[in-house]
Order: structure tokens, then sequence, then C-alpha cells
């Protein structure tokens, strides 16, 4: 990352803990005006948004929503919003996902329905006391003269989930400079 020159984008897609070495890596990476696209459902990328000093964390937990889904609950359509935070920028289907804890300074650019919940006791179904939609699942948080998108799903640019919606084109729009 350090031969890497920006404007640059780097999208990860955590899967075990990062190291010591990653993390510092990824902090100047953002700081010096990249951009880190996480695409992430399971948490992995709390410690690196925890250190980063980002005001975002994955719940972990399954998003569901009966009502507005691609076959399946746990397929969620979600819709796109814009900076000023125009909807029908939009829509992507999103594959087990989780949803977003968000704090002040957060701007979310994806949002689950009204109709949608959050699946804490991972029962299947919506449970007293569990949160209910709209949730947010995109974010945007700029840091340094960098930033880092947010999007709570890891498989969303998998090639079986990109013809389901505008998957591509709500990452594309957070690229810049050259992908890596």
């Amino acid at each position: 990352l350090e031969e890497v020159e920006t404007p640059a984008t780097l999208i990860v897609i955590p899967r075990l803990p990062p190291g010591d070495a990653s993390l510092a890596a990824l902090d100047r990476f953002v700081e010096t005006g990249g951009t880190l696209i996480v695409l992430d459902d399971f948490g992995f990328g709390n410690d690196l948004f925890g250190y980063l000093g980002v005001d975002v964390r994955l719940h972990g937990g399954t998003l569901m929503d009966p009502l507005h889904c691609y076959r399946d609950a746990v397929m969620p359509r979600v819709d796109v919003f814009d900076a000023e935070g125009t909807r029908d920028q939009g829509a992507i289907v999103l594959n087990h996902a989780t949803w977003l804890v968000v704090g002040p300074g957060v701007d979310v650019w994806a949002w689950s329905s009204y109709f949608s919940y959050g699946d804490s006791d991972q029962s299947g179904t919506r449970g007293s006391g569990e949160p209910t939609g709209p949730l947010p699942v995109g974010a945007i948080v700029s840091r340094g003269t960098g930033k880092v998108v947010v999007l709570s799903d890891a498989s969303l640019l998998l090639n079986s989930m990109v013809g389901l919606g505008d998957n591509v084109a709500a990452v594309a729009r957070h690229v810049e400079g050259d992908v890596w």
C-alpha cells in the first residue's frame, strides 16, 4: 500500500481479524487520500473501524426483510441514496447481510426498507426488542484526506449477486483513482 499513489481505491473483504501491520498500512492509506471500501457482514471489519477511529460498527445479526426482498427474507433489496439524501439512486440486493450501527459524522447511503428488521438472536423470525427498519446498511466516513466506505454484505460483488440489483454501480460510485 505504501507504493500506491492516491487517489486509489482498495476493496477489502475481511475474513480474519487484521494484524497490527495491516491496520497501520490501511490507516496510512486512508489518511493520505485513499478510499477504503469494506464489504463485511460478520463483523471482522469492526477491529479495523475501531483502529481507524470511525464511528461505524457491523452488528453481526442477519438483516431480514420479508416484503422487499429477492426470493427470501435473507436477501433484502435496499435503497441507495445520494449525498443529499435523495432516494432513487438504485437498489441493491444483499445476501445474508447484517446492518450498521452508526454514530455522528457518518453519512448513510443505503437503507433497508421500513418492513425490515435485524434478527439479533438468529431465530429467523421477528422478536420483541429486535431493531426494525429502516436500518443503515451502507455508510461513508471521511478520514484524513481519504474516506472509508462500508457496506454490510461481503457477498455483494459475487458473480451470482451482481446482476440482481445495482450492486456494481452502488460500489463504483465511491471508487476514486485506481482500484486495488
